[in-house]
């Protein structure tokens, strides 16, 4: 089974069940309709223009980090943001694991961790 074959918690889907925030913009944090990947990558991309240079699974990261917090809670992740710029894989997942979102959703945040150190989600 390859890795885009692993489903964890909406982690290879094609679409996300955003917050609106990411979604509309909007302010409000109720889920929003189905959004495709593309429209998150393209919106990464024009927030994080560095992030076109790292493999797709550390990119995902950030999609997967979109689709399920404001944009601004994902742009709060200075230190993570930076040590990803100079692929410090292991330091910006270090960054995630000291973090609220750690606290407050375990699961997605160590997902995330682990494919932003490893490249991969071990099963």
């Amino acid at each position: 089974m390859g890795i885009l074959t692993i489903l964890m918690d909406q982690f290879y889907s094609d679409y996300f069940y955003p917050c609106l925030k990411v979604a509309n913009d909007n302010q409000s944090s109720k889920p929003s309709k189905l959004v495709k990947l593309e429209d998150i990558k393209e919106k990464a991309f024009s927030l994080f223009p560095w992030l076109k240079s790292h493999d797709f699974e550390r990119q995902y990261v950030i999609f997967y980090m979109m689709s399920k917090m404001p944009i601004s809670s994902v742009k709060s992740f200075k230190n993570m943001l930076y040590y990803m710029q100079l692929k410090h894989y292991k330091k910006a997942s270090d960054e995630i694991l000291n973090s609220k979102w750690h606290i407050q959703d375990k699961r997605s945040a160590e997902l995330a961790a682990e494919l932003l150190r490893q490249g991969y989600i071990s099963e």
